[in-house]
């Protein structure tokens, strides 16, 4: 029950004093109050700490590239891109949205999933409107 708790903690942490204190948790605890951080809770961490406008990005950066040495899996390299993905800046999101819908893309399923996951984490309206627009038409008009 403890570890389920500690999951929704996780997922619904929004504002920067709850953010707060998903990184200390991150940078400092290997456990909370006897339920260990699992592999899976740190990269959950790190994705809400990438969409976040109130961390900068050298904040960011030293975070995922420690998270990487611990880390060298598969599911790691996924995550990488999936916070990546997960950034709120229009420039990054556009060359996500480009990677998408090349049809020469060489990503495997797991990636690009990985990579439209994180891309859908902004909690930015602007971005939606942006990228999402004529996303049927898009939809509609890619090859099968």
């Amino acid at each position: 029950c403890r570890r389920t708790l500690l999951e929704f903690l996780i997922h619904f942490a929004r504002n920067k004093a709850q953010l707060d204190i998903l990184v200390s948790w991150y940078d400092s605890k290997p456990d909370i109050d006897g339920v260990d951080l699992s592999q899976n809770d740190r990269w959950e961490i790190l994705l809400k700490l990438h969409q976040s406008r109130e961390f900068n990005s050298g904040e960011k950066r030293w975070r995922l590239e420690a998270e990487l040495k611990r880390d060298t899996s598969d599911i790691g390299q996924l995550n990488e891109q999936k916070c990546k993905a997960a950034l709120p800046d229009l420039e990054m999101k556009g060359k996500y949205w480009q990677e998408f819908l090349d049809s020469e893309n060489k990503d495997s399923n797991y990636m690009l999933v990985a990579k439209m996951k994180g891309f859908s984490q902004s909690d930015t309206e602007s971005f939606y409107e942006a990228f999402f627009e004529n996303v049927m038409v898009v939809y509609k008009n890619m090859p099968r």
